[in-house]
């Protein structure tokens, strides 16, 4: 679901920065307002606030538009910039082939069910109960949790569980001992990426 949501994203910001290059929409100088923003503007916004900058952009177009025929804007090097949206919704696309869209979700409290109380990812330091939930079986007896400080490159190991392979879900309590944003994904013992998501910690 989490590589879904990432290749709904990522096409939607290279559709808008296509849309706009295409129609000439850019920043006017000399003029104000919110939405006077670059073509670029609008793609990052969508790629890091969806939720905000797509419909924006989508509500916002027939103006954006009508004031780009009157005051056209080039864009620089824009091949270049739609290769890399290329390039990120590819590689998207193999993680989730490969396997890895399951979730990672926080919870305070869950039940032998699996039944949760306050599920989410953000959560105030101290013990919490981290699910995981797989597209399919694990398919392994070992689950190995890895986490880095969000923008970091280096994965760093945090610990180890023993599952069922005939298993999709599993959770474990966790003690989140210091703030940030944190990126986690786990793996099985034979490499396999079975979930990935991101926490922020108060």
């Amino acid at each position: 679901m989490l590589t879904l949501m990432k290749l709904l994203v990522v096409g939607c910001a290279a559709w808008i920065y296509h849309d706009a290059t295409k129609n000439k929409i850019g920043r006017i100088p000399g003029r104000a307002g919110w939405d006077n923003l670059p073509a670029g503007a609008w793609a990052l916004g969508s790629l890091w606030l969806w939720l905000i900058a797509f419909p924006l952009y989508l509500v916002k177009r027939s103006e954006l538009i009508q004031r780009a025929q009157e005051h056209p804007r080039e864009a620089a090097y824009v091949p270049v910039k739609l290769g890399i949206f290329a390039l990120l919704f590819v590689g998207l696309l193999l993680q989730g082939l490969s396997g890895g869209s399951g979730t990672i979700t926080f919870a305070e409290q869950v039940d032998a069910n699996l039944n949760t109380v306050n599920e989410g990812n953000e959560f105030s330091m101290g013990w919490v109960h981290m699910v995981i939930r797989g597209d399919e079986p694990f398919g392994d007896s070992t689950l190995t949790v890895f986490v880095r400080q969000s923008g970091a490159s280096a994965w760093v190991p945090a610990e180890q569980h023993i599952v069922s392979p005939e298993w999709d879900t599993y959770a474990a309590p966790v003690l989140l001992d210091a703030a940030g944003s944190y990126d986690v994904k786990v793996e099985t013992g034979g490499g396999k990426l079975v979930a990935e998501d991101r926490v922020y910690v108060e």
